[in-house]
């Protein structure tokens, strides 16, 4: 009779095996920062923290932008720049645009320049160059005229022509198409003329004009008129006028002074005068 095995006789199970894990890949090494890039990395957090703390700083109701500073402006309101600071409430002197206040302020009629600045702890300070008055130029009627600055540009609008500038009667066509902000246009020749005249012509020159098709005339003293042409070389008309204008008594029933043709002018006279003086004269 086979023995029975009993307690630790009884044969033991095997556990199962474990699957076998394939081998792990190496990892690779992490970078390790050198010690110049460690530091500039936080030189670069103390830089940030630096400018965080002046901006809170300079953000402060003390540091705000509350009070101006205007100079140079004699035509230019006080009231027009302050629209065109356009400066908010509790606005930080720190973070106004400044160059975006003086394209705003250069809009204004009579501005040619303006900067503004900053002044610590909480001034704007804005410095403005007005446009020099070059010209008045008017329509047919005499009664609309628009004053205008450097390089044509219109500046403001009137019933009455500026005082001790060079004057210009412009077609009506020209008239109507003027925007004040802008530059005059179809006035180039004129304009140039009656800004370029000698000294020794000026006192002959009462008014100029412009026609719509760009035939620019001057009224002399007297009746008679120069005529300029809409093109032709400005200093060899001014030299003939001249020549002919030193004349003295030859100027006698002068009517008009084509100067169209600059070295050959035509000068017309007035038959009517001529009889009458010829009847004087006997």
């Amino acid at each position: 009779m086979p023995k029975r095995r009993v307690g630790n006789d009884a044969p033991r199970q095997r556990k199962p095996e474990r699957p076998q894990r394939p081998p792990r890949e190496p990892r690779e090494p992490r970078p390790q920062l050198d010690k110049a890039t460690n530091r500039r990395l936080w030189l670069g957090v103390f830089a940030l923290a630096a400018v965080a703390f002046v901006l809170a700083i300079f953000e402060a109701p003390q540091f705000e932008a509350t009070r101006t500073q205007v100079s140079g402006h004699a035509r230019t309101s006080d009231g027009a720049i302050d629209a065109a600071l356009a400066v908010t409430d509790d606005q930080a002197l720190i973070t106004y645009d400044t160059r975006e206040a003086a394209a705003r302020i250069e809009q204004l009629p009579w501005v040619e320049r303006a900067s503004v600045v900053r002044q610590w702890p909480s001034t704007l300070r804005v410095v403005v160059r007005e446009h020099a008055v070059t010209a008045g130029i008017g329509d047919e009627s005499g009664q609309r005229w628009f004053v205008a600055g450097s390089d044509r540009y219109a500046i403001e609008e009137s019933s009455t022509p500026p005082a001790g500038v060079p004057l210009i009667i412009a077609d009506d066509s020209i008239i109507e198409s003027v925007a004040l902000g802008e530059p005059i246009e179809r006035i180039e020749r004129v304009y140039d003329l009656a800004l370029e005249v000698p000294g020794q012509l000026d006192p002959w020159i009462s008014l100029w004009s412009v026609d719509g098709d760009g035939v620019v005339a001057a009224n002399l003293t007297g009746s008679a008129h120069a005529v300029f042409g809409a093109a032709g070389d400005t200093r060899t008309q001014f030299v003939s006028l001249a020549s002919i204008l030193d004349g003295g008594p030859s100027l006698t029933c002068i009517e008009q002074i084509d100067l169209s043709t600059p070295d050959t002018p035509v000068i017309h006279r007035n038959p009517a005068c001529i009889a009458v003086s010829r009847d004087v004269a006997s």
